[in-house]
């Protein structure tokens, strides 16, 4: 049933949706029922300590529908789980958007029926994969000796990459990048690879193996139970991996609850890498939630513990390990990279300015990545208006996020549809051409509100540099060592959209700074900054380590 058919529902006085990321269903039930009271209870509002205000609140009044999406997610959400989420509400009816095409509406007896069996069967499961888990945390880890590496590179170098988010299923954005780019450098050294996630990734090359290994299905309602039992999904599967793999360094992103690396090494005679964007147990315990708290704890101690060598990505990153008491011995502070024979100053972009109406002489502003709070869309919107009263130029705004829809909306209802282009998202193999149709580049972060130390390493940071282009960026941690202020860019107050203005009106009315700093920026890239760049310092980390 498609999501129109709830144009057929009648006499809805007032509607309670619960979006996500799937900002059109909000449009939409706007456009079906233009007489209806809609609440919005953002996901942000479903985190952290807002969790049990935002949900006190909202209980408080019976709608006529309660309504939220599966659609267009960045994370994985289960049926189940939403359906759980929406009994607790008071309402007549209670609508799921499953695909673009599929929509369920049930009653609140027909919504108990369907998830409350299964969720029931999901518990008593994840009670055992709970006491499990405490059992190898805090006993059974200590029984297997550690193994050495007697080779960091040996002659059949094979590399076994661990992807265990379970969001592997997302296609694009600043993971998929990541994990393109070192897997790339892996080959280029000559590694045979091996990718292993609950999903398969098409930005791969097609000579990496993916073995798919299907997280529990039964612990969907809950992501944290979840998360623990793919570590036993994993280990429980070593021999069919090690067969195929036959790694010789196994290679794993951080995540929640993932605790199996070290015990993997150990079953597979290899050196291990865990990379580290942030503390999973920092980042959730501030800015979403985390139930499970001190299993969560154990879960990363053991995980940064255990290995041959944690590549942390910043400073700001290190640190949250350690506000978590963790101190890594064996740590290496490594910053992204990019691919710098996949985006380079050479690239036409001359058919994206076509496609968006961009003339070839007008400057054109860009940016790329996510359309969320802390990346600073928000902020760089503010900026081109400021900018575009005082000089004629495009903005082009590359991605999709939460924060699109009512930025799009308030640029239309100012008139500046023209002036500035939202594309949506696009495949990470387009960036290059994309990037390359404008003239300046922008990294608006703003910084954190509860001002928290910024733990990024931005991969747009270092795919703008390679460009050649001219870049704009926060003065924040890692990006303002990476940026050095009028020599490979300029850099800005965090979250000021004036300074921000006036620094792109800058480069804007003075073509040759723009070329110097291009040009600066991509040495900079060339001499530090690339893929090959990161993963040699973890090998040679790994030959470092070997000696001691």
């Amino acid at each position: 049933m498609a999501l129109d058919s709830l144009a057929a529902l009648s006499n809805l006085r007032s509607i309670l949706v619960i979006p996500f990321e799937d900002e059109d269903i909000v449009d939409t039930l706007r456009r079906l029922h233009p007489e209806a009271q809609i609440d919005i209870l953002s996901k942000e509002s479903l985190t952290g300590k807002l969790l049990m205000q935002s949900l006190s609140a909202f209980r408080r009044t019976r709608y006529d529908l309660v309504c939220s999406s599966l659609h267009g997610g960045i994370i994985r959400r289960s049926k189940s789980s939403v359906q759980g989420l929406l009994s607790l509400f008071h309402s007549r009816s209670y609508s799921i958007r499953i695909n673009e095409f599929q929509h369920e509406t049930r009653s609140l007896a027909g919504l108990l029926l369907h998830a409350y069996p299964r969720i029931l069967v999901g518990v008593l499961l994840g009670m055992f994969v709970t006491l499990l888990s405490y059992g190898y945390l805090l006993t059974w880890h200590s029984k297997a000796k550690r193994i050495r590496p007697s080779n960091a590179a040996p002659p059949d170098q094979s590399l076994l990459f661990l992807r265990t988010d379970l969001a592997g299923a997302v296609q694009s954005g600043g993971s998929v990048t990541h994990i393109k780019g070192v897997i790339g450098a892996f080959l280029r050294r000559g590694f045979r690879v091996t990718y292993v996630a609950d999903a398969r990734c098409t930005a791969l090359p097609p000579d990496v193996d993916q073995i798919i290994i299907a997280p529990v299905q039964g612990l969907d309602f809950f992501d944290e139970l979840q998360l623990l039992a793919y570590n036993f999904n994993i280990v429980s599967r070593y021999r069919r991996i090690r067969n195929i793999a036959k790694p010789t360094l196994i290679y794993q992103r951080h995540s929640a609850f993932g605790f199996s690396l070290g015990y993997l090494s150990r079953l597979m005679g290899a050196p291990c890498v865990l990379e580290v964007n942030a503390s999973e147990v920092w980042v959730k315990k501030h800015w979403s939630r985390l139930f499970l708290s001190q299993l969560a704890s154990l879960a990363e101690a053991r995980a940064v513990g255990e290995v041959t060598l944690v590549n942390i990505i910043s400073k700001g990153a290190s640190e949250q390990l350690e506000a978590q008491g963790l101190h890594a011995t064996n740590a290496l502070i490594n910053p992204n990279g990019v691919d710098a024979e996949e985006f380079h100053p050479g690239i036409d972009g001359r058919r994206v300015r076509r496609h968006y109406g961009l003339p070839a002489k007008i400057l054109v502003v860009g940016f790329i990545g996510t359309f969320a709070a802390w990346h600073g869309v928000d902020v760089l919107v503010e900026a081109a208006i400021l900018s575009l009263k005082k000089r004629s130029m495009r903005f082009l705004l590359i991605g999709d996020g939460a924060l699109r829809s009512a930025l799009e909306r308030g640029i239309i209802d100012r008139g500046l549809e023209r002036s500035i282009t939202f594309t949506g998202l696009i495949s990470h193999s387009e960036a290059p051409e994309y990037l390359a149709a404008c003239d300046i580049l922008v990294s608006p972060h703003p910084g954190f509100k509860d001002d928290s130390k910024f733990f990024g390493s931005p991969t747009k940071l270092f795919e703008y540099m390679a460009m050649g282009k001219a870049i704009v960026a926060s003065d924040l941690e890692q990006i303002g060592e990476v940026i050095r202020d009028g020599s490979n860019g300029l850099l800005v107050k965090p979250g000021d959209p004036r300074d921000l203005a006036d620094k792109i009106l800058r480069l804007a009315n003075n073509p040759g700074l723009r070329r110097r700093l291009g040009k600066q920026a991509r040495i900079a890239v060339e001499r530090n900054y690339t893929w090959d760049h990161n993963v040699g310092r973890v090998l040679e980390s790994l030959n470092v380590l070997k000696r001691f």
